[in-house]
Order: structure tokens, then sequence, then C-alpha cells
């Protein structure tokens, strides 16, 4: 049997400390998670085209290492409404539709942000505010 047999039942997903990337669909239609914890100290940098797309995460804190997210990588997640950066952020890069078709309704951009891809929050019909740091190179 497949160990990936039950991941569609898979409701919440811890991230071990030292992974660095989550690659290319993932937890792609996984309707059933709707918790993603990511360790305090964790080493994650990459997360793929399409990681979480059509998943049921209501809210997520990224971590301070994350540098770049892949084209869809939370795009059709319906139930989408809270997103945190840490503050000692280093994201670069949100490439295009990486949060199509969510309901975040507030979000704070960390200074380290360079690269807003192409309709990266479209279909955001909930999107009220966009704090860009005054740091920022955007």
């Amino acid at each position: 049997m497949n160990q990936l047999s039950h991941i569609h039942q898979l409701k919440t997903f811890h991230s071990p400390v030292n992974l660095k990337k989550i690659c290319k669909e993932a937890f792609f239609c996984c309707r059933c998670l709707r918790q993603i914890e990511f360790h305090e100290n964790s080493a994650l940098q990459t997360i793929e085209e399409r990681a979480f797309t059509d998943t049921a995460v209501e809210e997520i804190t990224f971590p301070s290492h994350l540098v770049k997210f892949g084209k869809n990588a939370f795009g059709v997640c319906k139930k989408l409404q809270k997103v945190d950066f840490s503050k000692s952020s280093e994201l670069e890069v949100i490439v295009s539709r990486a949060f199509y078709k969510t309901l975040i309704k507030n979000l704070i951009l960390p200074p380290s942000l360079i690269i807003i891809g192409e309709s990266a929050f479209s279909g955001c019909l909930n999107l009220q505010r966009v704090d860009i740091d005054e740091k920022s190179e955007l």
C-alpha cells in the first residue's frame, strides 16, 4: 500500500524543523487539510507551485526563512482568511496567482519582499487592505 494513500484525509500538517522545500502539488486538493504548522525555527525556504491549492486551510503564519512561493501555491483555498509573515521574514517573491481566490481580508507584507507577481491576489474579493512596510523596495 502506498504510504500517501490517505493524504487526502490529512487534517493537520506539522512541518519538520529541517524541511527546506514543499514540492509541487504536495498537498494539492487535500480538502480536509485545515491547519499548517511551522516550527518557530523552521528551515523552510520554498513552497512550490500548487503545493496547497484547493485545501481547507483557514489561516497560516509563514516561517521567517521562507523566500519564495510558487505559482498558485495557495490558489483556490476558499477558506483562507488570514496570512501572517514573521517580523524577520526573508520573503522576496510572491509569484503569480499565489493566493488566487482566497478570502484574505488584510495583509501586511514584509519589508524583504521585492516582487509581487501578476495576479498574485486576483479573485480575492474580500481583500480590503494591504500594508507595505516603509522600508520595502517594492
